[in-house]
């Protein structure tokens, strides 16, 4: 699955999301891999661009693609509450691919 949102600091509030995430849903143990977080079931990256940031999960099954994509929500809404996180789309190809193909599409957003 596949979300973007429109932000100026975009660096900013995916660090502080990484954070929050690592902090909060110690349980479900989301590790920091590099660029990204890695469950046991599933992957979540965020990728900042020049005017929002990209998310991305991919998960062993739609469950637990689900589950990676509330806690997100949840993260996102906590250290950045005017973010509207509520569209996301099927991803399909390699990450981002669905994203990067709706903003150069003829609308501005997805």
């Amino acid at each position: 699955m596949e979300a973007f949102v429109a932000t100026d600091d975009a660096p900013k509030i995916r660090s502080d999301i990484l954070t929050d995430m690592i902090e909060r849903f110690q349980l479900v143990g989301p590790r920091l891999s590099g660029e990204h977080l890695d469950f046991d079931a599933g992957r979540a990256m965020m990728e900042p661009i020049s005017d929002g940031l990209m998310f991305w999960v991919g998960a062993s099954d739609f469950s637990a693609c689900c589950g990676i994509r509330a806690l997100i929500e949840m993260s996102t809404r906590m250290v950045a509450p005017t973010l509207d996180l509520d569209t996301w789309y099927f991803a399909e190809g390699t990450p981002f691919e669905t994203v990067r193909r709706s903003l150069q599409g003829p609308r501005a957003r997805p």
